[in-house]
């Protein structure tokens, strides 16, 4: 989608694929943080 809306004359659909990847995995990244990060400000 905005492959076509901004850049129709370019190829960024492999560009985009791959940081759709990345934005996957520092989601992940960040739920297993958010659940297993053990802090000693809160015991």
């Amino acid at each position: 989608m905005i492959n076509e809306i901004y850049f129709e004359n370019k190829d960024l659909n492999n560009l985009l694929e791959e940081y759709e990847v990345l934005g996957a995995k520092i989601n992940k990244f960040i739920q297993y943080v958010e659940e297993n990060w053990k802090s000693t400000r809160n015991p």
